[in-house]
């Protein structure tokens, strides 16, 4: 009887032209497009898009980790994947290579990269959208601790289709520490003469990569075998990890900004000005502020 009940009063609903499972509010005439900016707090994982379309021209993936995951914890809290064109340009090599120095992370220079703790919590805050800027923050400082790191968060933002950019606020613990940065790239890289730019040379474009630090150099970026194929080289994908070191002081963050452009071609300028507490990056004729808050953390203005 009450199962009969309870059809009768979905029946009636649904002759109101209500439906029992959502609001009053009429369903979409036509596909809303996907959000340009959303994080998933349960697992801590956030995708930032450059448009709604299904691809976008430029998307940038960043992985934390939450309380929801219960399992394939990897040593990638803070590294993140970026696509641009249709074509992954920055990859995760994936479960079977799954030591921090495998990922898009910085970490101290010489350390043992086993030392990551693949299962502490790495929270994403700060995600905001505004004109053709989105931002998040993911902290990985739990993470890095043992290797040596009292506090290590990394801001991403994107500015349209046309750049992200990288701001890495770290503290080593005991003050001045080498560090070094990682980018895991999905086609042969060429390395800037001075050291301090690089042309990741894909099928549909190149992704120009301009890094900001104290003294900071990139290393060549030969070719990396996969441990066992993680579809990458089904789809023409090869592995070319490229490193880069610098001193690392709490107070110097590193700026990197990656630009997807037309085969061969250049980029926009890029600038980074430092001063007490804040740092510009520009980006054309876009930009981004960061200032460091009383407690020494760099955030983002709006």
């Amino acid at each position: 009887m009450g199962a009969n009940l309870a059809w009768l009063f979905i029946g009636k609903v649904h002759l109101s032209g209500l439906h029992p499972l959502r609001g009053e509010a009429p369903a979409p005439e036509a596909f809303p497009g996907v959000p340009t900016l959303a994080k998933l707090d349960s697992i801590m994982e956030g995708v930032l898009r450059s448009d709604s379309g299904e691809i976008p021209r430029l998307l940038v993936a960043v992985k934390g980790n939450g309380r929801r995951n219960t399992h394939h914890a990897n040593a990638d809290q803070g590294s993140f994947t970026l696509a641009a064109r249709g074509e992954t340009l920055l990859i995760d090599p994936g479960y079977f290579e799954g030591s921090a120095d495998c990922h898009s992370l910085p970490l101290p220079a010489g350390a043992d990269a086993k030392a990551w703790n693949p299962t502490a919590p790495a929270p994403l805050g700060e995600a905001w959208e505004e004109g053709e800027v989105r931002t998040m923050t993911v902290d990985a400082s739990a993470a890095a601790k043992k290797l040596g790191m009292a506090r290590q968060r990394r801001i991403v933002a994107l500015v349209g289709d046309r750049a992200a950019v990288l701001f890495d606020d770290l503290v080593p613990e005991g003050g001045r520490r080498r560090m070094q940065t990682q980018f895991q790239c999905g086609f042969p890289v060429e390395v800037a003469a001075e050291r301090r730019a690089a042309r990741l040379k894909g099928a549909k474009g190149d992704l120009l990569l301009t890094l900001d630090a104290p003294g900071i150099r990139l290393d060549d970026a030969p070719a990396r075998k996969f441990v066992r194929d993680w579809v990458y080289l089904a789809k023409g994908r090869t592995w070319h990890p490229l490193h880069g070191e610098w001193e690392c002081e709490a107070d110097v963050p590193c700026v990197a900004v990656l630009q997807p452009v037309a085969s061969g071609a250049g980029g926009e300028p890029v600038s980074v000005e430092r001063v007490e507490g804040r740092v510009t990056v520009r980006v054309g004729t876009t930009t981004l502020a960061f200032a460091r808050s009383a407690a020494g953390v760099w955030t983002l203005g709006r």
